[in-house]
C-alpha cells in the first residue's frame, strides 16, 4: 500500500469515527470543522484538486449529517464531484445516481473509475443486466448509475425494497434536476414518478439534487414530486453567473436557416494571409513549409459547439460543415468524437450537437457555443444556460453566441404573452405533418419550424408569440445577463460581482455585436458550375476512370471501375470550379488537401486539368521548365510506372518514396482528420473527414 493510500485509509477511518460519535466531547464541539478538513484532504488526494467550500459543505451535509440537499450552482461548478465523493469516502456505501443521458453516465463512470470507485452503468445496452443487479445487491459496486425510466421500472422494486441493499445505500442523487419538470411534463414522465422510488427506499439514505437552472416553479415541483424534506436549510444557492462567458447575439441571413450559411463567421479570423502562389518563382523549388502556410490548421479554429434542435438539423450540418453528435449516432462514433474533441490539439474543432452533448459532458477548452435558433419545442431559458454553459469550463474567456432567425428582429404587438410552445405556433401557420414531441427518449426535440419565405404579418405574429424575454434577447433590448439571470432569481449583487463589464454582453458592449451577415461577404454561392466547367469536370472524371483501369484494376479486379475509386467527386468538382485559379502546380494543392492519392497522382491530375482547360495539348509532354513540381518534374509519374511499382496496392511516389503508408479513408480516425482542408473552395464537402 502506497503512502497516499495509507493516508486516505487513515482519513476515512477518522471520518467514520467522527460520524459514529467515537470522539471526545471537545472534538464534538469542532465536529463540522474537523470533518470538513478531513473531507478536503481526501478529495484533494482523490481528484487532484482542492474542492470549493460549498462542495465541502454539501458533502458534509450528505455524508455526515445525512440531510437532503438541493444545490443550485453555475455550470462548470463541479456539482457532480459532490455525489462522486460520498462512496469514495465510505466505500462500504452505495451511491445511486439517476442521470438523463448515456453520455453523462459514461463521463461519470470514467471520472469515478479514475478516482478508484467501482461503477455499474445500467441501460438498454448493459449485458446480463439481471446478473449485474444481483451483484449490485451483494455490494460489488459502490456506484449504480441508471436512467429515471429504469429507476421506476417494476424490475427494480425488489432491489429497492431489499433491506440488505437499503442498509448499504449511502446516497441517491439526481443530476440535472431541472429535468424533473422540463422533461417530466412532456415526454419522460418517469422523472415525475421518482417519488415512488423514494417510498420504496423508505428514506434509507439522503437525497441530493443539483442543477444550474432551477427557477421558482421548477424548484417547487422538484421538491413536491420527489419528496424532498423541507427545512434544515434544504437549498444551497451559489451565484450562477459566469463572468468568463461573454454573451453575443446576431441574426441569420434571411432564408438560410436550413443551409447554415450564416455560420461562416465562425471561420472569419482563421485564414492566415500569405504570399500568393502566383508570386512564386516557378523555377525555384518551393519548400513544404511555404506551401502549408496557405492552409488552415485545426488548432487555429477555436473549439466550438453549435446547438441545434433536431437530429435532422445536425445531420444536415454534417454535409455542409463538420461533425455531428446526437442520440442516434452510434455509441462507437460518439465515443470517438468525444475522445478526439477532448484533446487540446484535436483535429475536430466544430461539433453540431443536440441535447445529447448539452448537459453534463465536460470538455474544458470549448471556447464558443452557438445557439442556433430558438430552443424548441419549449422556449426555456434554462436550455439556453445549459447549452451556453458548455463553454469556457476551464475558467478562461469564452463566448455564448445567440444566432436568432431573421424574423425575430422587429416590433411586436402589445398583448398578453403566451406560454404555447414555439413548435405549436409554427404548426398553426403551416399545418403540415409534424413528428410528435415525444418521439425521442433522451431529450432531443424534433423542430418543425421552417425558415423560408415569411410574410410580414406572420413574422410579426411570431414575434408576438415569443415570450417577452426571448424577444428582448433577439432585439437587444437590455443587458442579456439581466434578462436571463433575473428569471432564476439571481441576486443582483452576485450578478454584478461576477460580471466583467467589458465582456458582459452585446447590449453592454457594442463591440461584441456580431456584424451583419451578408451573402456577398461570405460568398455563399461560390463560383458557378458553368457549362464550361461542367465539361472540365467530366474530363477530369474520365481521366479518373482511366486511372482506375490502369492502376487499381490490375491490382485488384474486384474493385469497381469508377472514377470515385481514384478521386472523390467533391474534390474533382472543386478542382473544376476553381480551374481558372490553377496556374502553377502548387495552386492545385489547396483544392486537393484531403485526397487520399494526393502524393501519388497530384501531378497527373494537374496534367489532366491542363489538358481539360486546353492549357496543354492532349498528347504533348510538358517541359520541366514549363511546370515546376516540388521534388521532381511533371513527367515523373505515369499510369504504367504506378501500376507496376507495388504488388500490394500501395504504389510509392518517386517524390516521397519514404513516406508513411497511406491511411484508409473508409473509417473515421484522427489520422484521417489530420489532412485538414483549406477554406479557399466551397465550405460544403470540405469537412467530410470529420
Amino acid at each position: 500500500m502506497s503512502p497516499t493510500e495509507r493516508a486516505v485509509k487513515s482519513l476515512r477511518t477518522a471520518i467514520a469515527r467522527l460520524k459514529e460519535g467515537k470522539i471526545s466531547q471537545q472534538l464534538k464541539q469542532r465536529q463540522k470543522q474537523h470533518g470538513s478538513d478531513l473531507i478536503t484532504k481526501i478529495i484533494k488526494k482523490l481528484f487532484g484538486k482542492t474542492p470549493r467550500p460549498i462542495q465541502i459543505e454539501c458533502i458534509y451535509r450528505l455524508a455526515m449529517e445525512e440531510k437532503d440537499t438541493i444545490l443550485v450552482a453555475k455550470t462548470g461548478f463541479g456539482k457532480s464531484m459532490i455525489f462522486q465523493a460520498v462512496s469514495l469516502l465510505f466505500p462500504d456505501k452505495i451511491t445511486l445516481a439517476i442521470l438523463p443521458l448515456n453520455e453523462i453516465a459514461n463521463d461519470q463512470e470514467r471520472v469515478i473509475t479514475q478516482a478508484g470507485g467501482s461503477v455499474l452503468v445500467l441501460n438498454a445496452d448493459t449485458p446480463n443486466r439481471t446478473q449485474e443487479v444481483e451483484r449490485a445487491r451483494a455490494g460489488h459496486y459502490s456506484y449504480i448509475i441508471l436512467s429515471p425510466e429504469l429507476a421506476v421500472d417494476e424490475k427494480f422494486r425488489g432491489l429497492f425494497t431489499d433491506h440488505v441493499f437499503r442498509d448499504k445505500l449511502g446516497l441517491v442523487a439526481i443530476d440535472e434536476a431541472h429535468l424533473v419538470r422540463t422533461w417530466g411534463e412532456d415526454f419522460r414522465e418517469a422523472y415525475q414518478q421518482l417519488g415512488r422510488v423514494r417510498s420504496l427506499l423508505n428514506d434509507s439514505a439522503p437525497w441530493f439534487a443539483c442543477s444550474a437552472t432551477l427557477d421558482k416553479d421548477t424548484m417547487d415541483e422538484l421538491i413536491n414530486s420527489v419528496g424532498f424534506s423541507r427545512g434544515n436549510n434544504l437549498i444551497v444557492r451559489t451565484p450562477i453567473t459566469r463572468k468568463e462567458i461573454a454573451f453575443r447575439c446576431g441574426h441569420m441571413i434571411k432564408g438560410t436557416f436550413n443551409s447554415f450559411a450564416s455560420l461562416r463567421f465562425l471561420f472569419d479570423d482563421v485564414v492566415q494571409p500569405s504570399i500568393s502562389y502566383n508570386q512564386l518563382d516557378p523555377y525555384v523549388k518551393t519548400d513544404q513549409q511555404t506551401l502549408d502556410s496557405r492552409f488552415i490548421t485545426p488548432e487555429r479554429i477555436p473549439k466550438t459547439i453549435v446547438f441545434v434542435n433536431s437530429r435532422k438539423d445536425a445531420a444536415n450540418s454534417l454535409e455542409r460543415i463538420t461533425a455531428t453528435f446526437h442520440r442516434r449516432v452510434s455509441h462507437k462514433k460518439k465515443k470517438a468524437i468525444l475522445d478526439e474533441f477532448r484533446k487540446p490539439d484535436s483535429n475536430i474543432r466544430v461539433v453540431f450537437a443536440t441535447e445529447a452533448i448539452g448537459m453534463g459532458v465536460d470538455i474544458p477548452d470549448v471556447r464558443r457555443v452557438v445557439l442556433y435558433g430558438f430552443p424548441a419545442p419549449k422556449k426555456d431559458l434554462g436550455i439556453i444556460l445549459q447549452r451556453g454553459g458548455r463553454a469556457a469550463r476551464d475558467g478562461k474567456p469564452g463566448e455564448c453566441i445567440f444566432l436568432f432567425e431573421e424574423w425575430a428582429k422587429g416590433p411586436r404587438e402589445v398583448r398578453p404573452p403566451t406560454n404555447r410552445p414555439l413548435a405549436r405556433v409554427a404548426r398553426e401557420q403551416d399545418p403540415g405533418p409534424t413528428p410528435p414531441p415525444g418521439s425521442d427518449s433522451e431529450g432531443e426535440f424534433e423542430s418543425d419550424i421552417q425558415t423560408g419565405s415569411i410574410t410580414k404579418t406572420n413574422a410579426q405574429r411570431r414575434r408576438t408569440e415569443l415570450p417577452m424575454r426571448f424577444w428582448e434577447l433577439a432585439n437587444n433590448k437590455g443587458c442579456m445577463r439581466r434578462i436571463i439571470y433575473d428569471y432564476f432569481q439571481e441576486n443582483e449583487n452576485d450578478r454584478a460581482s461576477n460580471t466583467d463589464k467589458d465582456r458582459c454582453c452585446t447590449f453592454c458592449n457594442k463591440s461584441l455585436q456580431l456584424p451583419e451577415l451578408k451573402r456577398d461577404i461570405y460568398h455563399e454561392n461560390g463560383p458557378k458550375l458553368t457549362q464550361e466547367k461542367q465539361d472540365i469536370l467530366q474530363k477530369l472524371l474520365n481521366w479518373a476512370k482511366d486511372m482506375a483501369f490502369d492502376i487499381v484494376v490490375p491490382l485488384d479486379a474486384d474493385i469497381p471501375r469508377q472514377p470515385e475509386v481514384v478521386i472523390p467527386y467533391d474534390i474533382a468538382k472543386d478542382v473544376a470550379l476553381y480551374s481558372d485559379k490553377v496556374t502553377l502546380y502548387p495552386d492545385l494543392l489547396q483544392y486537393i488537401s484531403g485526397w487520399e492519392y494526393k502524393d501519388m497522382l497530384s501531378t497527373e491530375l494537374f496534367r489532366a486539368l491542363k489538358v481539360a482547360t486546353k492549357g496543354l495539348p492532349s498528347q504533348s509532354q510538358p517541359q520541366d521548365s514549363q511546370f515546376s513540381v516540388p521534388g521532381g518534374s511533371l513527367s515523373t509519374f505515369s499510369a504504367t510506372s504506378l501500376a507496376s511499382s507495388s504488388q500490394e496496392r500501395q504504389p510509392l511516389s518517386p517524390v516521397s518514396a519514404n513516406r508513411q503508408p497511406r491511411t484508409s479513408t473508409s473509417t473515421w480516425s484522427s489520422a484521417t482528420n489530420a489532412q485538414w482542408p483549406s477554406f479557399k473552395g466551397p465550405l460544403s464537402s470540405r469537412f467530410n473527414s470529420l
